[in-house]
């Protein structure tokens, strides 16, 4: 049966949430958080294979990966500053948001001005890193160009003239009104958990339904 893309959707976040939620916690049998070290103000991350995670921060241009379990330091650093083409002296790109598609890891930039409200085409970035294997485990590296004209994009596309984005991308990024791509999953994180604690309520309910009737399945004798 042929499902719906709203039901495929919902599924990949109950997967993704349970997941995340059982970092550290469940395969330690720990309810400490786990503390990755090394970088300030995280702002992205996609996961490489069972045991890695990539991460940026939002401070500099630095793809960092770490061990999912444990914390610590991260166990190998990828500078991007070069690929971006951003100066060493000052080489925050501000990334803000990543998606893994495949084995390829799609990052974007804020694409906002700096703090004080100054231009900044540094943080107009929008590149992929592709996941290769290797004999000590998943390589990430840059792939393509970054593509630095998505703003300059949307300005110019008239589907998007009602958003104002023209004047929101002449404020400070944390002015009212004023623009920056980022990548909000917070409250939708938990109103997906709260879904999907409801939603395995029923299941649970369903499964002792089932065994209440038909008693536990037969032992497989193959």
């Amino acid at each position: 049966m042929k499902t719906s893309w709203p039901f495929q959707l919902l599924f990949l976040f109950t997967v993704t949430v349970l997941e995340v939620a059982d970092v550290c916690a469940g395969l330690q049998g720990d309810a400490s958080p786990c503390v990755h070290t090394g970088a300030a103000d995280g702002s992205a991350a996609a996961a490489l294979d069972a045991e890695h995670f990539v991460a940026a921060s939002d401070e500099d241009s630095v793809l960092r990966v770490y061990q999912r379990m444990g914390g610590g330091p991260p166990v190998e650093s990828i500078d991007l500053a070069r690929f971006l083409g951003v100066p060493a002296t000052s080489p925050e790109t501000d990334i803000e948001g990543a998606a893994r598609i495949g084995q390829r890891i799609y990052w974007i930039s804020s694409h906002g001005r700096d703090k004080e409200g100054n231009v900044d085409p540094a943080r107009w970035r929008f590149f992929a890193t592709e996941i290769r294997a290797a004999e000590r485990g998943a390589e990430l590296l840059p792939v393509g160009k970054p593509y630095r004209d998505l703003l300059a994009d949307l300005l110019a596309d008239k589907q998007f003239q009602s958003f104002t984005l023209a004047a929101a991308a002449k404020l400070a990024p944390k002015s009212p009104g004023g623009l920056r791509l980022e990548a909000e999953v917070e409250d939708i994180g938990r109103k997906i958990w709260g879904e999907c604690s409801a939603f395995w309520e029923v299941l649970m309910e369903t499964k002792s339904r089932f065994l209440a009737r038909y008693g536990p399945p037969p032992e497989s004798h193959m």
